[in-house]
């Protein structure tokens, strides 16, 4: 903490006018601001809608960039009788302020009236893609990484990497904190969340200098849920499914709100057992090693959030969250892998290797938050966050060889893996937004701090005793500190809306790791590192961003948005030693990596809302990418390096086709990229290049008051990712949906992947290897999924925290 920053916490505030420019507030009869009210401009000569608003946490909305002429607006708002003022005129040098304006309550004959809004399931903008969650059917019982899977233009391979639009390198957040963790650890994170839990999925491909720069691919936000309605309210779930084995969740929420505090929490539970079918073919010069494995995975997760908001005064709000992730993770996997000599295609030995883990993945973050409303509606947020990530795990490994006809045992190698990864994070920020010279002037600091440590030991198994080999065990530390700041401007004219922003971020970063004493304890008098140049690294670096939106006709809007990215190397990839996963691979970190930035530019055309064409470059240096290379003529090694450089031209396109009871979303991502590299000639060089194609729609049919279906499909054409080129892949998923309890309750039933055709194949080529890779996952499932939900009704919005720990928190541990 001593590094982080000092921040200014109070901040003068006064604001400006601007021309062509509509203001108003909107309160109910009770004088309460009304926000997430729906404000349309009309033009008064044909009713036309011009643009559309919604009012912010005080009521607040406006429409800038006014041509003159004779308008009028309407205001609606769940639950209130839908209001219009009287047609107003505007010149080119007028500013209209709006009268307050009070809505009042739908009128009815019973004690209370539930408003239900359909939301769309997918909403597209130049900047970013929502999926909303709640309320799809075939998302029920599903956790959030099959969400993610399931959302157009993310790909999710074997080993759980995140890939959108083509690109990797892809920032899960939490609530607007991203997560500590990738790989395996990341996926195991995301497989304990439930859709119960989840509000919307953000996909965010051009983030503005507000966001950290960490994410070459972008931005996967998931949003909680977070109960706005008055009084007392809550929601219980329970779900059930059953694929190769079965599995079941449980979960409930509450919340307590007034005019001075809104109190709330969930806990959820989730049981499984999930199956997975995983071979590779490998030929490595005159070896060939038939691997074929089957995997169960034991999971036991629960989550919690609780927090609290002070409504201080209409002007000042304080908060506190703490929500935490308990995981306890048992894969056990059984694999035979026959060993044979390819010119006679004789089988030389077989070896069986029957792995059991016990691992755990504990996570608490601790938020504190203050909002300060001014008078003149600019806006000051502090926050300040601890969080702690505890993750371990306890391998054993035999490795035993059979003669080719299984009739006796040729030797052993059993070993056992403890390891365990201690985070802790830190962060503090500020952000302050202000009316400045007829736009909006955002203003930020942020410092953040993470420490991680690592340790593993490996021990040799003899005759049911264990003996720790010290020399292939060892402790990494890894320190991290980033000091970031940005600015960021927004204004609209006639037809033209501009934001431009820049973020300086200044990065240290200190790594070492520390050998183990035969005793087990770690020395820390020494340092294993050959090449200390590698171990404290200091750099600045800017991040411009901006974002042209033409708006001339609001049936037709382009947007020209351009941006700079960084990824930096998880805290795992950096330590050089070396994890074995049998007795053919094994994992190494590399202490030479250095971050890669892109530079990207797209151009967006929105038609009438409908259809959104999205046309994007990507060109990425130093890229971070996992090789699988070779060593002692028949073992490989997996290792992260800088794989020199990646194109990317992207193309989507989405439509929206809505017709009375029928909603459909249609998706289309196709992209070109290429790879090179060079690291050493001949078969150690890499030049690839490939056409994909992702397509994907979700079909939602209204068959009656109470019933509804759904239908999603979607096709994965071949991949690359890195020196990995995988196969096709499409998958169908289908669902029906009854309300009961007069609205309060549903049930849900769904099938996933029904023709289980959702499987990854892959295939690589690199330093005198060959291989073909085989996996399928428990993706076809059979779920039934039951919500009902009590309480007061009454809607009123609650203030959207996002929390402060942000870059620092994706990148702490890669898997083994």
């Amino acid at each position: 903490m001593k590094r982080i920053s000092l921040y200014l916490l109070s901040m003068l505030c006064f604001c400006y006018s601007s021309a062509q420019k509509i203001t108003g507030v909107i309160k109910n009869a009770d004088s309460v601001a009304l926000s997430n009210s729906t404000v349309s401009l009309l033009q008064a000569s044909d009713n036309k809608i011009l643009k559309l608003g919604i009012t912010n946490e005080q009521g607040l909305f406006s429409f800038d960039g006014i041509n003159a002429g004779n308008y009028f607006i309407k205001i609606s708002h769940v639950g209130y009788k839908p209001f219009s003022t009287a047609v107003f005129s505007i010149t080119n040098n007028d500013e209209i302020n709006i009268p307050e304006v009070f809505l009042k309550k739908v009128s009815t004959g019973i004690k209370e009236i539930i408003v239900k809004a359909n939301k769309p399931m997918i909403q597209v903008t130049s900047d970013k893609m929502v999926v909303n969650i709640d309320g799809t059917i075939n998302a029920a019982g599903s956790d959030a990484l099959e969400l993610i899977r399931k959302s157009p233009g993310v790909t999710v391979d074997k080993d759980d990497n995140i890939h959108m639009s083509g690109k990797s390198g892809v920032q899960v957040y939490i609530d607007g904190k991203p997560l500590p963790l990738n790989g395996e650890e990341l996926g195991n994170y995301l497989k304990s969340l439930q859709a119960s839990q989840i509000d919307i999925l953000e996909l965010i491909t051009n983030p503005s200098a507000k966001y950290d720069a960490e994410g070459n691919g972008g931005i996967i936000n998931i949003r909680l849920k977070k109960n706005k309605l008055n009084g007392t309210n809550g929601l219980i779930t329970t779900g059930y499914g059953i694929g190769i084995y079965s599995k079941y969740n449980v979960g409930a929420s509450f919340n307590y709100r007034n005019k001075k505090i809104n109190f709330f929490g969930n806990y959820n539970f989730n049981h499984a057992m999930n199956g997975i079918d995983f071979t590779i073919k490998r030929e490595q010069l005159d070896t060939l090693f038939d691997f074929v494995s089957t995997r169960k995975i034991h999971t036991s997760t629960q989550g919690f959030k609780t927090g609290v908001d002070l409504f201080l005064d209409s002007r000042h709000t304080l908060g506190f969250l703490v929500s935490g992730n308990f995981a306890d993770i048992n894969p056990e996997t059984l694999s035979i892998t026959p060993i044979s000599y390819i010119p006679t295609s004789i089988v030389d030995r077989i070896l069986v290797s029957d792995n059991i883990q016990d691992g755990f993945s504990n996570n608490v973050n601790f938020n504190a938050n203050y909002k300060f409303l001014c008078a003149n509606k600019n806006e000051l947020n502090i926050d300040i966050d601890y969080g702690f990530f505890d993750v371990g795990r306890n391998l054993y490994q035999p490795n035993i060889y059979y003669n080719p006809d299984w009739t006796s045992e040729l030797n052993r190698a059993v070993y056992q893996f403890p390891s365990r990864a201690d985070i802790d994070i830190y962060s503090l920020k500020t952000d302050y937004d202000h009316a400045l010279l007829k736009g909006k002037a955002e203003f930020g600091i942020k410092s953040s701090y993470v420490t991680s440590d690592n340790n593993f030991k490996r021990y040799n198994v003899y005759n049911n005793t264990t003996k720790l080999d010290a020399a292939k065990s060892n402790q990494f530390n890894y320190k991290e500190f980033i000091n970031a700041a940005y600015v960021n401007y927004d204004r609209s004219w006639k037809n033209v809306q501009m934001q431009i922003g820049v973020r300086v971020e200044q990065t240290r970063s200190q790594g070492k790791s520390y050998p183990i004493n035969p005793d087990g304890t770690v020395n820390y008098n020494v340092s294993s590192f050959s090449i200390n140049e590698g171990l404290d690294k200091r750099y600045i670096n800017v991040f411009p961003t901006m974002s042209l939106n033409f708006t001339k006709d609001p049936q037709m809007i382009w947007n020209i948005a351009a941006g700079r990215r960084v990824d930096r190397p998880n805290y795992h990839d950096l330590n050089p030693f070396e994890y074995k996963l049998d007795e053919y691979t094994f994992r190494k970190g590399n202490i030479g990596l250095v971050p890669q930035f892109s530079n990207n530019i797209s151009v967006t055309n929105t038609y009438r809302s409908k259809l959104v064409s999205k046309l994007s470059y990507s060109n990425i240096k130093d890229l971070l990418g996992q090789l699988v290379d070779t060593v002692d003529r028949s073992k490989n090694f997996l290792t992260v390096k800088n794989i020199a450089e990646q194109k990317i031209i992207n193309l989507f396109e989405s439509f929206h086709c809505q017709h009375k009871w029928y909603s459909g979303f249609y998706n289309a991502n196709a992209y070109y990229t290429t790879f090179k590299a060079d690291f050493g000639g001949g078969n150690r060089i890499v030049n690839t290049k490939i056409f994909s194609l992702i397509l994907s729609a979700q079909n939602s049919f209204k068959l009656s008051k109470t019933w509804t279906a759904e239908l999603k499909a979607s096709y994965n054409s071949p991949t690359l990712s890195g020196i990995l080129q995988s196969k096709r892949s499409w998958g169908i998923d289908i669902g029906a949906q009854k309300n009961i309890f007069k609205g309060m309750g549903n049930i849900r039933l769904s099938a996933t992947d029904i023709f289980w055709t959702n499987v990854d194949y892959g295939s690589l080529m690199f330093a005198g290897q060959t291989s073909t890779t085989y996996f399928r996952r428990e993706s076809r499932q059979l779920k039934i999924n039951f919500t009902y939900r009590f309480g007061n009704k009454q809607i009123k919005s609650a203030p959207n925290r996002t929390s402060g720990t942000e870059d620092e928190i994706h990148r702490s541990q890669n898997s083994n």
